[in-house]
């Protein structure tokens, strides 16, 4: 269960300065790349991705690992993306591995919070948990910087706030795996969400946009606040109206909350959005219209 700590971590950990700087500014190109990934225009985003260019050695290998992440999570889960996407992100370790430990910037201990959490990710996906937890081990001394050093910029306190959550909940839920958790930082929940609301407001559009994003999964899936997690959903949806994992956990929260109306609405908006993007592959446009079909059937709606 240890590997539910850090599964979630899902951000970009862009920069400049070695390789990333630890100044939060993004040019108008990532931007853009960002916005084109979060409202589901994958073409445009893989168009921007391939002409993407920087003084920057790392960064064209995270967007490009990014890219392949959300085709693999939006229904294109082959293993020629899951085989791009770990490649991309062994090029930045690659990178990263010729500066020295007492070298590196903040930015750059989050880039490799980012890419052994994404790795991670991969091996779950293959039903591979060792190998995660191994990825995930390879992470913890770039963890422990992030949680004493959060209030230095919303990145580290976007990887405080999963952290603390996410130990403090697996302990609290499953206390028979408190050995694999004894030699590492101890979690609180409290302080986990208190964090995480806090980088909802961050100027920094990604760590904005991922910290709604967990406090609603936070909410849905692990505390049962419905309501709250119907919030922040609209709140995502508000912001990347196209995105369909967004508008479908929208979808869920009505079903949690017994809004038989809503839910049905939310259902049709999902499949709307889903049919008139012609960004997307046929499995794309499918699969979490499948998912909500399933979950009315269950719910018998």
């Amino acid at each position: 269960m240890v590997i539910l700590v850090l599964i979630f971590i899902q951000s970009n950990g862009l920069g400049q300065d070695h390789y990333i700087s630890d100044k939060i500014e993004y040019n108008n190109n990532l931007l853009s790349f960002f916005s084109s990934i979060y409202n589901y225009n994958f073409a445009d985003a893989k168009t921007k991705a391939d002409n993407y260019s920087s003084i920057n050695l790392v960064e064209k290998d995270l967007i490009n690992a990014n890219y392949y992440w959300w085709l693999i999570i939006s229904g294109e889960n082959s293993e020629q993306n899951q085989a791009k996407c770990n490649t991309y992100l062994n090029n930045v370790l690659d990178k990263l591995s010729l500066i020295k430990t007492t070298n590196l910037t903040e930015n750059e201990v989050f880039s490799y919070i980012y890419i052994y959490s994404y790795k991670a990710r991969l091996e779950i996906f293959n039903n591979k948990n060792i190998k995660a937890l191994m990825h995930l081990y390879n992470a913890i001394d770039y963890i422990q910087i992030a949680l004493d050093n959060y209030s230095k910029n919303d990145r580290y306190k976007l990887i405080a706030g999963l952290y603390n959550y996410f130990v403090a909940y697996v302990i609290e839920k499953y206390p028979i795996f408190y050995p694999y958790f004894f030699l590492m930082p101890k979690g609180d929940k409290m302080l986990g969400i208190k964090l995480l609301e806090q980088c909802s407001g961050s100027s920094d559009i990604l760590v904005k946009t991922e910290s709604l994003y967990f406090l609603m999964k936070i909410n849905l899936e692990f505390e049962n606040n419905y309501s709250l997690a119907n919030n922040y959903c609209a709140k995502l949806t508000n912001l990347y109206h196209n995105n369909l994992i967004y508008n479908y956990y929208y979808f869920k929260s009505f079903i949690q909350l017994n809004e038989k109306e809503n839910a049905l609405g939310q259902f049709v908006s999902l499949q709307e959005i889903a049919s008139v993007n012609n960004q997307l592959s046929k499995n794309q446009k499918k699969h979490l219209v499948e998912v909500a079909k399933f979950d009315l059937k269950k719910h018998g709606y």
